[in-house]
């Protein structure tokens, strides 16, 4: 945990230099986040382990309630014509009880990964594999209304690998010409994935985004200016306006400079140290498909500054070190 209070102190401070006021609240925040997890870490067993899974999938069910009303709602805006078309605007895309429709989208991706690691290891228990099923097939109802194109890159990736951690090489083939026969029906029929008619526009403007960054980050190459930094230089560089790099790689180097990358570099060493050191097979899946899952979504967005994410993401991987302790 030291390497991430360190980022967080280091942000904390940066943040305050350069009057980053975004930036500041967000490391304190992430002090906050990072305690939560201590604690979690330090009173942790499997009873609780699995509780926190059966609690987030129950949960989502509720979200999606929430989320189901929000699509009547862009709905009825749209005199219920063409309701399976997904509109570019944060506001015709659901969100649900978040802040926007991606960090919705990145906590449906973990609950499917949390479901489909509970189908993994359920053995028996018919009614219980019927209901993580239904947990899936809801939440990619929801995912597709979220409007979220990184979300299925994501999951489409993260599954077939989630499934070589388990071993189950079978299935992992089976799931790969799944996959392929999606994409080859998404090319034929155009709008089978939400907003791709507009998917050259993004990656332009992402192009744009990243190369202001880039100069961003060569004003303050060593430490940064906290994090958000990217919502105080867009103007400066004439770049399309966010409040980040939309890649979790450019936007830590651009927010923490060289010296803040290198300690988040050293924990993940650790962190894989400590997980290669003392764990189990039985949690691989989980803790393979949720790293995949962050991974290749942090290539296009930064999810992670939102806490509900942050949290769902790092409690499930957080469990798995040290789990002989649990077991």
């Amino acid at each position: 945990m030291i390497y991430l209070i360190s980022i967080s102190a280091l942000g904390f401070l940066i943040s305050l230099y350069h009057l980053n006021w975004w930036g500041f609240w967000w490391s304190i925040l992430l002090c906050l986040m990072i305690i939560i997890l201590q604690f979690y870490n330090n009173n942790k067993s499997i009873k609780l382990f699995y509780l926190v899974i059966n609690v987030c999938t129950l949960m989502s069910l509720f979200v999606a309630v929430i989320g189901f009303f929000d699509f009547l709602a862009i709905a009825y805006l749209k005199d219920f014509h063409n309701i399976f078309i997904v509109g570019d605007l944060p506001n015709e895309r659901i969100s649900s009880i978040f802040l926007n429709p991606n960090y919705y989208a990145a906590v449906i991706e973990v609950i499917i990964i949390m479901c489909l690691y509970k189908l993994i290891i359920l053995k028996r228990y018919k009614y219980s594999k019927f209901f993580y099923l239904t947990v899936i097939i809801i939440n990619i109802f929801m995912l597709y209304f979220t409007g979220s194109r990184t979300a299925w890159l994501a999951l489409f990736i993260a599954i077939p690998i989630m499934f070589i951690a388990n071993r189950n090489y079978k299935r992992t083939i089976y799931i790969i010409f799944f996959e392929i026969g999606i994409l080859f029906l998404a090319v034929y029929q155009y709008n089978f994935f939400p907003r791709m008619e507009t998917l050259s526009f993004s990656i332009s403007e992402r192009l744009l985004i990243w190369s202001a960054s880039f100069k961003g980050f060569l004003v303050n190459p060593l430490l940064g200016q906290g994090p958000y930094t990217y919502h105080l230089i867009f103007k400066e560089f004439h770049a399309p306006p966010t409040v980040h790099a939309h890649s979790i790689y450019i936007d830590t180097i651009l927010c923490y400079g060289l010296i803040g990358f290198s300690i988040l570099i050293k924990f993940l060493i650790e962190y894989g140290k400590k997980i290669k050191k003392s764990f189990d097979y039985k949690s691989m899946p989980l803790v393979v498909g949720v790293s995949v899952l962050l991974l290749v979504h942090g290539l296009f967005d930064v999810v992670i500054y939102n806490p509900q994410v942050f949290m769902l993401i790092f409690i499930p991987v957080f469990s798995l070190v040290d789990e002989s302790t649990m077991l």
